[in-house]
């Protein structure tokens, strides 16, 4: 059985079929970077990620703002709405910054690769899409 494209849109700046639901474990507001960090039942648990813990798991993207403790969705990429610096240049790396947040700059040993600058429309926005692994 085939699927048909009514049934499966096509992903445009943001990664749903690659979505998972998960709870996190504190506070989330929409674009936050989380790492899994466990499972409770059917669905993982997120924190928000940071460039100054030791490892991470599996990153997402937090889809919409959740109360700790409610059910998110959390997505394999997205075209982040956030302003770029006006020094940042297309293909330029973004790496995982502090507290849920991406940055275009780093002074971590070990930096985070978790995006690329894009042209988008005209304007320079950062493509998200954290990977598995260090």
């Amino acid at each position: 059985m085939g699927m048909k494209l009514k049934q499966l849109p096509l992903q445009m700046d943001t990664g749903y079929h690659g979505a998972v639901r998960a709870y996190p474990l504190e506070d989330l507001k929409r674009g936050d970077i989380v790492s899994v960090v466990g499972r409770k039942g059917a669905y993982l648990q997120v924190a928000l990620a940071d460039s100054t813990k030791a490892k991470h798991s599996m990153l997402f993207i937090a889809d919409h703002a959740s109360a700790a403790g409610d059910v998110v969705r959390c997505m394999s990429f997205r075209v982040s709405d956030q302003e770029l610096p006006p020094s940042t240049k297309i293909g330029s790396p973004v790496f995982l910054g502090k507290n849920g947040k991406f940055t275009t700059r780093t002074t971590a040993k070990k930096p985070r690769i978790i995006g690329t600058v894009i042209d988008d429309d005209g304007e320079l926005r950062a493509l998200i899409a954290p990977v598995y692994g260090e």
